[in-house]
């Protein structure tokens, strides 16, 4: 970039910034922002250092994106105080406008908390997160767990994945009380649901578009390709399931009464019903990985047994959750 028009581009950064009175912050660069300031692999740390510079609050630019970040308890209290509602909207990636009624079917995908978002908080709390709800649902999870325990019976001698088998368990004890229905057919499968997950879950990590939408949001290839693989996967998914309970509601027979008939109910179309499913399901089971303690790893794990009053193990098996950070482009 030519010397004279990086200057200008500083100059103009300098008085919109002064012009809109923005929080301080660190000198951002034309085009990238911010970027360099942030440790790529612990941004939080970098985040704490910069607030030992410019306060609890300042600002930072990625992009052509500004972004406010509150660093202490107090400051984040005052604003949430005053300002709960403005800031309790969440930023939305560009994939999100390409796909069909995200915006009024997922929790996640609110840019402001209106009268639909809460709706579907309510609805959701209710059906399946209540007290009267998780007792309803509790044969759900004794049947999976059963389910899970002679799988592993059966697997006595074998090596087996137990992350799979509880990714499994875990899923499909939560499908049942959404759909009445298991979505790993068998175990051998839960490793591909997982993946196809955590793609999912990638599909809405913000893009170079989203860094800059009047540059590029036209030239958004990534992002259309993106939406239309994830219509595919919702389809594949929910498609058969959501058919045939409209089939059946149609003609009048209602055995019981499930999550998903509350949706058809209220009158959600077919891709509501598919966004809300998949993005509930996949923000419960996507939020953790599970790590061995520090030292272990699946070699030199005790497997030894001892009597008591039962069989156990003679040293517990532990596992460490971890908060898995987003994937990063």
């Amino acid at each position: 970039m030519p010397p004279i028009i990086l200057l200008f581009l500083v100059n103009r950064r300098r008085k919109l910034n002064d012009s809109l009175q923005i929080a301080p912050g660190p000198f951002s660069w034309p085009i990238i922002g911010n970027v360099l300031d942030l440790d790529a692999k612990k941004p939080h740390f970098s985040l704490v250092n910069l607030a030992k510079s410019y306060g609890p609050i300042f600002s930072l630019k990625f992009g052509a994106r500004s972004v406010v970040v509150v660093s202490s308890s107090t400051a984040a209290r005052e604003i949430y105080k005053v300002h709960d509602r403005e800031f309790s909207g969440r930023y939305v990636p560009q994939l999100a406008d390409r796909i069909p009624q995200v915006y009024n079917s997922a929790i996640a995908m609110s840019k402001e908390c209106d009268e639909r978002w809460r709706f579907l908080r309510s609805t959701a709390h209710t059906e399946l997160f209540s007290s009267q709800a998780l007792e309803s649902n509790s044969k759900f999870r004794f049947q999976q767990t059963k389910k899970m325990l002679d799988f592993l019976g059966s697997k006595e001698g074998e090596v087996v994945k137990i992350a799979d088998v509880l990714f499994a368990t875990i899923s499909n004890g939560l499908t049942n009380a959404m759909v009445s229905k298991d979505i790993v057919d068998c175990w051998s499968k839960s490793g591909e649901v997982k993946k196809t997950t955590k793609r999912v879950i990638e599909f809405f990590t913000p893009g170079i578009a989203d860094l800059y939408p009047a540059l590029l949001g036209g030239l958004d290839f990534w992002s259309k390709q993106k939406a239309a693989d994830f219509i595919n996967i919702n389809v594949e998914m929910w498609g058969n399931i959501v058919s045939k309970r409209r089939e059946r509601q149609n003609v009048g027979v209602i055995s019981s009464r499930d999550f998903l008939d509350v949706l058809i109910q209220n009158s959600f179309d077919d891709y509501q019903i598919y966004n809300f499913l998949y993005l509930l399901l996949a923000s419960l089971f996507n939020t953790f990985d599970w790590l061995h303690p520090p030292g272990l790893d699946s070699s030199n794990l005790d497997m030894s047994e001892k009597f008591g009053i039962t069989l156990a193990k003679e040293k517990p098996l532990l596992l460490i959750p971890k908060f898995r950070e987003p994937p990063t482009n």
